[in-house]
């Protein structure tokens, strides 16, 4: 009996010094760039104090885990390195203290980015992490195979792209750039140009003033744009099976309306009077369609207005 509980204590030593935990903390100065590559520890990047940037790493990887942390020139890198052909179990945490103005580099095979209160440049891919961005401005730009986009309070330009990730986007300004495979898009309180891209999923409850030539699509899901201001630049909301739709919320409707729906399966519903309504063909051969097309000049803006659907409704709401 003692030589079993002998064995118990030795197999749970080993299995907790296989887990051995080896946190980092350094501080480096004269910092412009910062490079991040990581398996899929997350990373959480906040505003400090100074021009320094601190390094902290919390983590519980098994013993192969061994990170290089190094500066060249202006440039802090950050790698993790497992050894060749171990089985390694675990999670990570890099945090980042930062000041504004610096060009991070950031990609992990799973893991997730965080930032707050920042001024920077990011370029990050990850394959299946989520990112989380709360007031921020920069040039962001981001690509995850499977993780949801989630920002608030932000401003400037944003380029993202997810294969089946979603967008929920509150209170933003700038250029705006979505596309997701089979995601959902949603913008709340957003004054921005905007291109929002979904293959399967909705771009709806997207409330915003648009600065700037925008457009909605969607494959088969909905298309719901509801304008805050008035409309002053082109829009363009399609989707392939599912409704099309602008709500005006009262505002003046004004510029060059056109209205498309498949003519079999389709419908087009507005409180304007058409100057024109015409039949088209769409597509060739076996694929051809008949689809209804109608035009309205309304009010002065030299702008176009443009809501089409396949199977759906394509409408316009005051």
């Amino acid at each position: 009996m003692i030589r079993f509980f002998l064995s118990l204590i030795i197999v749970a030593a080993a299995c907790s010094a296989s887990f051995s935990q080896k946190d980092i903390s350094e501080i480096f100065t004269g910092i412009e760039k910062i490079s991040i590559s990581t398996s899929s520890s997350d990373c959480i990047l906040k505003k400090g104090a100074s021009d320094a940037v601190q390094v902290d790493l919390e983590h519980n990887y098994s013993g192969s885990y061994d990170p290089d942390i190094y500066k060249e020139g202006n440039r802090l890198v950050i790698k993790e390195r497992f050894e060749r052909n171990s089985s390694v179990r675990g999670s990570g945490t890099w945090t980042l203290t930062i000041p504004d103005d610096l060009d991070i580099r950031f990609n992990s095979g799973s893991g997730s980015l965080e930032a707050s209160d920042l001024n920077f440049e990011l370029d990050m891919n990850t394959g299946s992490g989520y990112i989380e961005l709360s007031a921020v401005k920069g040039e962001l730009k981001f690509n995850t195979g499977s993780g949801d986009i989630t920002l608030s309070k932000v401003d400037g330009e944003f380029d993202a792209n997810t294969g089946s990730g979603s967008f929920k986007v509150t209170d933003a300004k700038g250029d705006l750039r979505f596309n997701t495979g089979s995601g959902n898009v949603r913008l709340r309180a957003v004054i921005a140009s905007v291109s929002a891209n979904t293959g399967s999923g909705n771009v709806n409850d997207v409330n915003m003033s648009l600065t700037g030539r925008s457009s909605f699509n969607t494959g088969s899901g909905d298309a719901i744009v509801t304008l805050t201001t008035s409309l002053k630049h082109d829009i363009n909301v399609n989707s392939g099976s599912g409704d099309a739709e602008v709500d005006f919320s009262g505002n003046v409707i004004s510029g060059l309306v056109e209205m498309k729906a498949n003519k079999k399966n389709g419908r087009i519903s507005a409180p304007v009077e058409f100057d024109e309504v015409e039949e088209i063909d769409q597509g060739s051969g076996r694929w051809n369609q008949k689809v209804v097309k109608k035009t309205a000049k309304l009010g002065s803006e030299d702008i176009r207005i443009r809501i089409s659907t396949g199977s759906g409704t394509a409408r316009i709401s005051k």
